[in-house]
């Protein structure tokens, strides 16, 4: 059986320093076998933020699948913002925007969600997107007629696909409707996200018709922000 370790909007320099110190050891204590971190490692995607969040990404177990989040890209800082979005993530924590893990029981994909200029402006740019490249390279990378049998294919995106109890219902992602069928016939079982800073999941199938089978969208809160 494999053990998955799910975090997410760390949120540094906003952080509580109780979690951080206590984090690591608690993730070790339970030996899994990959730790996912689904997005907002930083608050504002500035150098001194990306490095304690690296220091302290480090002290966590390994093997890790790490995307961005919306706090990734500089907000404040425009010209980076639309010149080079994701260039601290890349050369701070990985260049990998389709990080993988795999085993018999599992097959993760992540992508990155956030966006350089979200679809609707609501005064931070917190939007995510889920676009043709991030579809094309997961059916490149989960061949739909190559699920193995009793594996499960998961995906990590930053924005959650459903909206948790009690509204939010904007700040679901852009682009799901017309991404799930496809997501779907790819195999996916399971969505790991973040975002909204609260806990709780749901069958896709309750907001989405066009699906025909279980769907599940787990949503982390924030591990360690005040």
């Amino acid at each position: 059986m494999t053990t998955i370790a799910h975090i997410s909007d760390l949120h540094f320099d906003r952080v509580d320093p109780a979690a951080v110190r206590a984090l690591p050891a608690e993730l070790h204590s339970f030996r899994p076998d990959v730790v996912i971190i689904s997005g907002d490692l930083t608050q504002r995607a500035r150098r001194g933020q990306y490095r304690r969040a690296v220091e302290f990404i480090s002290r966590l177990p390994s093997p890790r699948i790490i995307v961005p989040g919306n706090h990734d890209v500089p907000l404040f800082d425009s010209l980076r913002r639309m010149i080079d979005p994701y260039g601290r993530f890349a050369r701070k924590v990985s260049a990998d925007f389709f990080p993988e893990f795999r085993n018999d029981d599992v097959h993760i994909v992540g992508i990155n969600t956030a966006c350089r200029l979200a679809p609707r402006w609501n005064g931070f740019w917190k939007d995510g997107k889920i676009r043709p490249i991030h579809l094309d390279e997961l059916r490149r990378r989960l061949p739909p007629g190559l699920v193995r049998p009793g594996q499960m294919r998961m995906l990590v995106a930053h924005h959650p696909f459903i909206e948790p109890p009690g509204g939010h219902v904007h700040g679901i992602i852009h682009g799901a409707a017309r991404a799930l069928p496809v997501l779907e016939s790819l195999g996916i079982d399971l969505i790991l996200g973040g975002h909204f800073h609260l806990s709780f999941h749901g069958d896709l199938r309750a907001r989405y018709a066009n699906l025909s089978r279980p769907m599940l969208n787990l949503v982390a809160g924030s591990a360690t922000s005040t």
